[in-house]
């Protein structure tokens, strides 16, 4: 069985191999700017590599919940809770 992360990766891989880069500008709120600046430096990730890292987990779980899939997360007392995503 494949693991989700394995799977994201791959997809990562995927898409920087297949595609040609396109450059984009993007306004983002103070508060999202400080979100993508802590995930990349948690990563030890450019803000840019942090971002597409982003789009494509995103990606992937609409995809998920499109095949009927639920996203659960396993809290520390063991219990499941199901994330909705609007």
């Amino acid at each position: 069985m494949r693991s989700v992360k394995k799977e994201l990766n791959d997809k990562l891989q995927e898409l920087a191999e297949d595609l040609q880069p396109v450059k984009i500008s993007v306004t983002l709120s103070g508060e999202e700017y400080a979100i993508l600046q802590r995930l990349a430096s948690k990563q030890g990730i450019k803000a840019a590599d942090a971002l597409r890292k982003a789009i494509v987990t995103e990606d992937f779980i609409k995809s998920q919940i499109r095949a009927g899939k639920k996203i659960m997360i396993k809290n520390t007392d063991s219990s499941i809770q199901e994330v909705i995503f609007f």
